[in-house]
């Protein structure tokens, strides 16, 4: 098996912007290394820790809160309901840094969302190398922030998200900033 990765090239504005995600191991046909075939098990991946069910890959497009909160919603995928993740949810995700695992020091959950809880353990654990994420490695995706459900509760104009290239935790304004989407429902 190979690691594939994948390397997005967009022309915004005359502006050449390059998006990077990680992926999982999959093999390939033979001379074409840059193919990633779509997940065999219909778009999602249970994690065998939490069981809770993901949509992988996630959407390749990014979205203010309002939209990710709705996409999910009506997301259409083996026939069951999807939410956007909690940040409880959303970091259970986490691999490989203590600090922001579920768990960790990083005081961030469903349960205490105010500025407290949003301690200097919640910067995370510093980047990987350019294709690794704090993931599971049967996880595909860009490997930037992603929306959570949940709402910051100082400001409610914020909700919190991880970024799982330094698998920080932090929040970001809901109507202006777009983010990545992956969706979860309860399993099996």
């Amino acid at each position: 098996m190979h690691k594939h990765h994948k390397l997005q090239i967009l022309l915004i504005a005359g502006v050449v912007v390059f998006v990077a995600g990680c992926s999982s191991n999959q093999s390939t046909p033979e001379g074409d290394e840059n193919l990633i075939e779509p997940p065999s098990n219909g778009g999602t991946w249970t994690d065998p820790t939490t069981g809770y069910v993901w949509q992988n890959p996630p959407t390749e497009y990014t979205m203010t809160w309002d939209n990710a909160v709705d996409y999910c919603k009506s997301l259409n995928l083996d026939g069951k309901q999807w939410h956007l993740p909690t940040i409880s949810e959303l970091r259970s995700l986490i691999r490989d840094c203590a600090a922001t695992q579920t768990g960790g020091s990083c005081g961030v959950t469903d349960i205490c969302s105010s500025s407290p809880c949003s301690t200097s353990a919640c910067i995370g654990c510093g980047g990987k190398s350019f294709y690794d994420c704090y993931w599971d490695p049967n996880l595909s995706g860009a490997y930037f922030y992603y929306w959570s459900a949940s709402s910051y509760a100082d400001s409610t104009g914020y909700a919190w998200g991880v970024n799982f290239h330094n698998a920080r935790v932090n929040n970001s304004y809901k109507a202006y900033y777009n983010s990545n989407v992956r969706c979860v429902r309860a399993g099996p």
